[in-house]
């Protein structure tokens, strides 16, 4: 027969048992919710520089300008540049860019794409004439997206608002006419920072012209990758202080076939830190109705084929951009109106998430991106300031 105290320890011992099984039970579902957590990140201002408003007819504005034209507000910058010195920030409808060295009110450099002399004290470089697009700095140099419209190419554009024989509803608004497009083929200008001198960047023929170009990231050792699309679909051109490195174009997806009847649209390739290696997204689109049904994510090495990684049947998630890990990222809108980052590694395993809340009024938020050391920004609008955020 048992004693009161050794069926006190064989119960302890069940006890215990039962708690070991119960943990080691749980074991894999608190990984998997560790795996998967959400981390909310927060914005914190970087730079905040006062809009200038209500300029006058002929006036050079010295500030970062807002153009009212027909009850549109206009002109604001969408994807900065930044360096450790300051802010470069395009202005569209004055055809220049302005450098900020901090939150100042001011510029003291101006990048002049205008082709004539500007009316300032503020030191001023002329660059080729045209109409300045995308940016990216290092601490050597600024690299400008400048777009190029000829008189014959603004033809090939719906007509001014002026036009008397067009009817009024069809008439774009002022801010929309062809002098303020930038879809028109564009060169990319290099300023050194330190001699102050500007070159353009070339082709292998020439001066390099671009028919659409994305984006302009910035890599190290003066490095630029040129996002862009050509006539087959999305390619990235790299640069070395300004000298042409190579251009690389997805090599080896196929349909597959399963889907031999859809449309295959190769939408994005993006540069991993090094240039060695790419990310492409290709979507299979429905041969009917056009809509995704299917995106594939790929990983291509340099002077190789690209080998698909991930493939997702969830039409929102969208690449967004390269994971310093060698992974990559998706994003997708999440119900409170913010954007969910979806972390994954390179070989396609889903490890956690990364939530962007926009505080204040949603509108007021523009651009949001990643640039190769994978920060994130956000350009915001408030109360009278352009403002660039970084996300942490």
């Amino acid at each position: 027969m048992k004693t009161p105290n050794q069926i006190g320890m064989h119960y302890s011992r069940a006890i215990y048992r039962s708690i070991l099984i119960l943990f080691l039970g749980l074991m894999p579902t608190l990984f998997s919710c560790a795996r998967f957590r959400i981390d909310e990140l927060a914005p914190t201002p970087l730079y905040s520089i006062p809009l200038q408003m209500d300029i006058t007819d002929g006036e050079f504005p010295d500030g970062l300008p807002v153009i009212r034209n027909e009850r549109i507000y206009g002109n604001f910058p969408y994807m900065p540049a930044l360096n450790d010195d300051g802010i470069f920030l395009s202005d569209v409808s004055y055809r220049v860019v302005r450098f900020f060295p901090g939150s100042q009110a001011k510029p003291t450099w101006i990048l002049n794409a205008s082709g004539k002399p500007l009316t300032t004290e503020i030191e001023t470089t002329a660059i080729p004439d045209g109409i300045p697009g995308s940016l990216a700095a290092s601490d050597d140099a600024l690299y400008i997206e400048v777009h190029q419209i000829s008189e014959e190419e603004k033809k090939t554009y719906s007509p001014p608002d002026n036009n008397p024989d067009l009817p009024p509803e069809n008439r774009l608004p002022g801010i929309l006419r062809p002098e303020f497009s930038t879809s028109a083929p564009a060169r990319v200008v290099r300023v050194d920072l330190d001699e102050r001198t500007v070159t353009t960047l070339k082709a292998e023929d020439g001066p390099a012209r671009f028919q659409r170009i994305r984006r302009l990231a910035m890599g190290e050792d003066d490095t630029l990758y040129v996002l862009h699309m050509n006539s087959e679909g999305p390619v990235v051109t790299v640069y070395r202080e300004g000298i042409l490195v190579r251009t690389v174009a997805p090599e080896g997806i196929q349909i597959p076939e399963q889907f031999k009847k859809h449309r295959l649209e190769i939408e994005r390739m993006i540069p991993y830190p090094g240039g060695e290696r790419f990310l492409i997204s290709a979507v299979l689109r429905n041969p009917s109705t056009f809509a995704p049904e299917e995106r594939k994510i790929y990983e291509q090495p340099l002077n190789g084929s690209a080998t698909e990684v991930y493939s997702t049947d969830e039409p929102q998630d969208a690449l967004s951009w390269s994971a310093t890990d060698g992974g990559f990222i998706l994003e997708t809108l999440d119900d409170s109106g913010g954007i969910l980052f979806k972390i994954f590694s390179s070989n396609g395993e889903y490890l956690n998430n990364q939530l962007l809340r926009f505080p204040g009024i949603r509108e007021s938020w523009r651009e949001t991106y990643r640039n190769l050391d994978n920060r994130i920004f956000s350009v915001r609008i408030l109360e009278g300031n352009y403002q660039l955020n970084e996300w942490r």
